[in-house]
């Protein structure tokens, strides 16, 4: 019985992760989002119905939409239909990647940053700030989604953790988003990090060739 329900396990997780996977190049060829974000749904959801408890960390249904989505914007960006001008772009980060000993809270006031580098947030904030791009530090999802019906860019690179991630991601069929995981060697939510590397990286394909204008 176990063997079946193993093998059963097996053969599901792999169609829920296989039929996205070739989604994905052919939506970001093709510029059907939706149509991504509705399979990417439908796998993630069976994935967590039927995932055995003892397999919820070898293989994460909301890491999977991560990677899935990033495939298919980079199909995007590579055919050049997904790169932006700065104005159409938002950075959107958590706020837990600020140091919690900081006392210069900077969600609502970026100024208020020292640049110390305790943190990653003084190279985001100088990396936005060198391109011309927006960039917002949210508390929470409904912050998030604040942030993006206000600026309503063309594209989003967001930073977070698997879970806001993949909710993220499956809320904005309307806007593409470039998703970054974040580093939790503090626990979630604490003290979190990023590639900055990575996303300077990433921000310089979204904006195309010629676009890098770093310090």
């Amino acid at each position: 019985m176990k063997a079946t329900g193993a093998a059963g396990w097996a053969v599901l997780s792999a169609a829920a992760l296989l039929l996205p996977q070739i989604a994905a190049s052919a939506a970001g060829a093709l510029g059907l989002r939706r149509l991504l974000i509705h399979l990417l749904g439908i796998s993630y959801h069976s994935l967590r119905l039927v995932m055995p408890p003892g397999a919820k960390k070898a293989l994460s249904a909301e890491t999977m939409v991560v990677e899935v989505n990033d495939r298919a914007v980079e199909v995007m960006l590579r055919s050049g239909r997904g790169r932006q001008e700065p104005a159409g772009v938002l950075i959107l980060l958590p706020h837990c990647l600020q140091t919690h000993s900081c006392v210069h809270r900077i969600v609502h006031d970026h100024g208020l940053c020292r640049r110390c580098g305790a943190c990653d947030m003084a190279a985001l904030l100088e990396m936005a700030e060198a391109r011309g791009v927006e960039l917002s530090i949210a508390t929470g999802g409904t912050a998030a989604r604040r942030a993006v019906d206000k600026t309503r860019p063309g594209m989003v690179l967001a930073v977070a953790c698997p879970r806001d991630l993949a909710s993220g991601i499956l809320d904005s069929a309307q806007v593409p988003v470039y998703g970054v995981l974040n580093s939790r060697p503090n626990g979630d939510c604490f003290d979190t990090r990023v590639d900055t590397a990575l996303m300077a990286s990433v921000l310089d394909r979204i904006l195309g060739a010629g676009s890098d204008r770093r310090p």
